[in-house]
């Protein structure tokens, strides 16, 4: 039997970062098994374009208009299943899609209007059906039974994490990283004396590329710089480290994954849902905006005790599951 092929349509860049990318990424991956990966993107870099074919065995198109897609997708022979992740992906663009027969995936974060996909997910904890506009035949997956996570990271659910010190912090705020705020949050751990490394991961859009830049930050500070690192050096990295200072986007889920504790807050508003959600279950420290004044605050409240508290509460949260879940559900489209 012939496999379905499926459309991942997200854009991403250093303006908008890669979160979406990575987020439908992470889905990919859970479905490969018996689906063909097409995706498709109208705001990508040749950079970043280049770099995912070389990490990831999938079809990856540029296109100039949206009409491309729609016509791509109407003339297609054989059945056919659309993912969306972007916020502009709205209920007409939704509607136009529906018209051509083919079901239809959201991937969503800040439920801004009605929906028309057969499907929508959002993992953010704290979310219920009835915070959608949504069609009679949708159906609402929530939660972070569906937390979109790549493999490595799944695979670090099993990790027994016994926290007794908290001296090298993990520090990454995603693709872009268009606020710098690496390189704010550097400067506050060189304050604390107690902390004496600092693990630093930038991803494939961030501007900063000059050699030791952030390293030329800190006088007492041992800071270890890595740029567009894949998931096995990433996860490697956060087992390294004693605690993780991340947004509130893909980025936290990976660190509560790994069973770190973690400082965390939100710099943009889609990121808010997610911060609120994470914090009303205790498994993170939140700080609210991500200012330095605040990432300075949040550390100092990081204790081990509050530390062995979140991770313990994470393993109930995440449990690494999702990928069945997500693949019975593409299963029954």
């Amino acid at each position: 039997m012939e496999k379905r092929t499926i459309y991942f349509r997200a854009d991403g860049d250093s303006e908008i970062g890669l979160g979406h990318i990575y987020r439908s990424l992470a889905l990919a991956q859970m479905i490969e098994p018996i689906f063909n990966i097409v995706f498709v993107s109208r705001k990508i870099s040749n950079k970043v374009k280049k770099n995912l074919s070389e990490q990831y065995d999938y079809v990856f198109q540029s296109i100039s208009e949206e009409k491309s897609f729609y016509n791509e997708v109407n003339s297609s022979l054989e059945e056919v299943i659309v993912v969306l992740d972007g916020y502009h992906f709205n209920t007409q663009y939704q509607k136009k899609l529906k018209k051509t027969g083919v079901p239809v995936v959201s991937i969503d974060d800040i439920h801004s209007h009605h929906f028309m996909s057969d499907v929508v997910i959002n993992h953010a904890p704290g979310m219920s059906k009835e915070d959608y506009s949504i069609e009679d035949y949708t159906k609402v997956c929530l939660g972070p039974d569906y937390a979109l996570l790549r493999p490595e990271f799944i695979a670090l659910t099993s990790r027994i994490n016994t926290v007794d010190k908290l001296e090298t912090a993990f520090i990454c705020f995603g693709g872009s990283d268009p606020n710098n705020l690496t390189a704010k949050c550097v400067q506050v751990l060189e304050e604390f004396e107690n902390i004496t490394d600092a693990i630093v991961i930038t991803g494939a859009g961030y501007k900063k590329t000059e050699s030791n830049y952030l390293e030329n930050l800190t006088n007492r500070l041992t800071v270890s710089h890595y740029h567009d690192v894949d998931d096995s050096l990433m996860t490697k990295l956060m087992k390294d480290s004693d605690f993780a200072i991340v947004p509130s986007s893909t980025i936290l889920y990976e660190v509560l994954a790994a069973r770190l504790p973690v400082i965390t807050g939100y710099f943009i508003d889609n990121q808010r849902n997610i911060y609120k959600g994470f914090m009303e279950t205790g498994a993170v420290l939140g700080v609210g905006n991500l200012s330095t004044k605040h990432i300075r605050e949040g550390i100092l409240k990081l204790t081990v005790d509050k530390s062995s508290d979140m991770v313990s509460i994470q393993e109930d949260l995440i449990d690494g599951k999702s990928p069945q879940r997500i693949l019975k559900l593409f299963q029954q489209l």
